[in-house]
């Protein structure tokens, strides 16, 4: 095993450049030598490579010459993985054998299909180079017999010739500078999932489906899979300036599951670009979702429920979101009798740990205007009852369907922040359920705000009596439509019955 390097580049030293310049290419299939198996296999379960992992195999090297033989195994370095043999050179004697491993680290999950080079010579190398044409070319007078004989029967055989053998033409040419053979293994690799994604599997399609102060998200596809892709803005800051960043984030990221939460699949960094790929949500945000489609009361409770279910998960788990807001929760379900109707979202690149004595960074302005609590613009504190109060923002707009402030009051940031900061509140309607919730929540004294746990609590009591009044109204129209059928089958009887009297009555007078 060989002691890894800082550098994501493990084997560097391992690696010997293949050169064709002197190498006279031929089929594995000949008398001299052998290498066992021509197929490097690293797809099996139980060897698939972990991501950053060295996963190994072996293979043997065997010389049937009558020559002492010498080998090198070219291995690669690419930057989604390096392969490398150990030993990478060695001599094998006349009639023997040496045992060479293979290893491989992929840095990503990838998929991989590599040729292999393998050069070899000989104590005597144009001796054996002469006997190997000698050969050729008797098989190859006897192969052209052959196809004149029976042009028809031209199949497997003569095609595996043409393949594996170098035309005369080309013996001419690289006979005289030829001082070893080469050789050609395939390798195949699958790596085990991770969340470090191969850039070439994934696929974006325009135009954007979102943008935001950090990133612009677009819809893609991943492994035949729809999936949110979201390429961090890099306008600010140099990639590299930015690395440690994302990567402190993607740790936070993998950390995170939970039903409420949009779900993280993974990460790629290259030289041009930084893309966190997400669950894709085909219904959208919720702010699009209100405005374009009317929702029932039952529908507006079960997104505010299940908001403040991904709240109380993230504040369990010591993170601020600090830009909630409808544009950043996405609606999976409009039955709201699903498990599941919303995930929050955007958490991650706005994110900020806080400290195991409970106070906040300070910070100053950080998310946007509408949902800001008025301490981050006037103290530029940051707690976790800041997101509380963006909440009941939220909780109005959803009961609303539209923006809870009127653009020709609150023409612009500036405005909100003034009237905010002041104190002020918005008018809530009067049938609005949670309207108590609201209050709670907005209040100006932070400490006063409940917890995300304490709201959850409060919505599953209404839900739960928004249910039964809704079971209760259902029953009711069953009920009054019974009644209604009943009393109609009953009018059409007596209807059918006064028709058999008059009947009867009119047959019996034509009878006498």
């Amino acid at each position: 095993m060989f002691e890894q390097k800082e550098s994501s580049h493990l084997f560097y030293d391992l690696i010997i450049p293949y050169d064709k310049t002197y190498c006279y290419p031929i089929t594995l299939r000949n008398e001299y030598f052998n290498i066992q198996p021509q197929h490097i296999d690293f797809i099996s379960e139980d060897i698939c490579p972990e991501v950053d992992q060295i996963a190994k195999r072996e293979c043997i090297v065997t010389n049937f010459s009558n020559e002492t033989m010498n080998f090198i195994f070219h291995g690669k370095q690419e930057p989604k993985y390096e392969i490398i043999f150990v030993p990478c050179r060695g001599i094998v004697k006349s009639n023997d054998s040496v045992t060479v491993q293979i290893q491989i680290c992929v840095h990503c999950t990838t998929t991989i299909h590599e040729s292999i080079k393998v050069t070899v010579g000989f104590s005597h190398f144009k001796k054996v180079l002469k006997e190997y044409l000698s050969h050729q070319h008797i098989s190859t007078s006897k192969s052209d017999k052959s196809n004149k004989s029976q042009r028809s029967g031209r199949s497997s055989v003569s095609s595996l010739s043409n393949q594996n053998s170098t035309s005369s033409e080309e013996v001419i040419t690289n006979f005289n500078k030829a001082k070893q053979f080469s050789v050609e293994l395939s390798l195949d690799a699958r790596s085990k999932l991770s969340t470090k994604l191969d850039e070439d599997e994934i696929h974006t399609f325009q135009p954007p489906i979102g943008e935001g102060t950090f990133g612009v998200v677009f819809k893609g596809e991943w492994r035949k899979i729809d999936v949110a892709v979201k390429c961090v803005k890099t306008d600010f800051d140099s990639i590299d300036d930015l690395i440690p960043s994302i990567l402190e984030e993607v740790k936070l990221l993998e950390q995170l599951r939970s039903p409420c939460i949009i779900s993280f699949i993974g990460y790629c960094i290259t030289k041009e670009s930084i893309c966190l790929v997400m669950e894709y949500c085909p219904l959208g945000s919720l702010k699009k979702y209100l405005q374009s489609n009317p929702s029932t009361n039952f529908l507006k409770l079960r997104f505010c429920q299940d908001i403040a279910r991904g709240m109380l998960y993230l504040h369990e788990n010591d993170i601020i979101h600090r830009d909630l807001k409808p544009d950043n929760v996405l609606v999976i379900s409009s039955n709201p009798n699903d498990e599941v109707v919303c995930k929050v979202t955007d958490f991650g690149t706005s994110k900020i740990l806080i400290d195991k004595s409970g106070l906040g960074k300070d910070i100053k302005d950080i998310g946007t205007p509408m949902y800001m609590a008025p301490e981050i613009h006037t103290l530029g504190v940051l707690n976790k009852k800041v997101d509380v109060f963006s909440y009941a923002i939220c909780l109005l707009e959803i009961w609303l369907g539209r923006s809870p402030y009127n653009p020709v009051k609150f023409p612009d940031a500036e405005s909100i922040l003034s009237f905010v900061s002041s104190g002020q509140l918005l008018e809530i309607p009067q049938n609005c359920p949670y309207k108590k919730i609201i209050k709670s929540c907005w209040r100006n004294r932070s400490s006063k705000r409940p917890s995300f746990n304490e709201i959850e609590k409060e919505l599953t009591v209404i839900l739960y009596n928004e249910k039964d009044k809704k079971t209760f109204t259902t029953q009711q129209t069953t009920e009054n439509n019974l009644f209604q059928d009943t009393t109609a089958f009953r009018t059409m009887v007596q209807i059918q019955g006064i028709e058999s009297e008059v009947i009867e009555d009119l047959r019996s007078k034509t009878i006498m």
